[in-house]
């Protein structure tokens, strides 16, 4: 998967992608690949910063409702 660049979208799109999973019910995946274009750690990053929050949270609450 492709996640946008734009930070204002990148939230909207991971509720998007959960919300038309679920109601499809489409099961959830075993492993995700793609360029996400955020990190969660800052250390992923050169220099290291923090990504848009809103944007990780996002990511890191399907990460964790996957268990991936």
């Amino acid at each position: 998967m492709y996640v946008p660049t734009n930070r204002a979208v990148q939230k909207p799109f991971w509720e998007g992608i959960d919300d038309a999973r679920r109601d499809n019910n489409i099961p959830r995946p075993e492993f995700v690949l793609g360029d996400f274009n955020i990190t969660e750690d800052k250390i992923d990053r050169a220099p290291a910063h923090l990504d848009n929050k809103t944007a990780t949270d996002a990511l890191r609450k399907i990460r964790l409702e996957w268990e991936i």
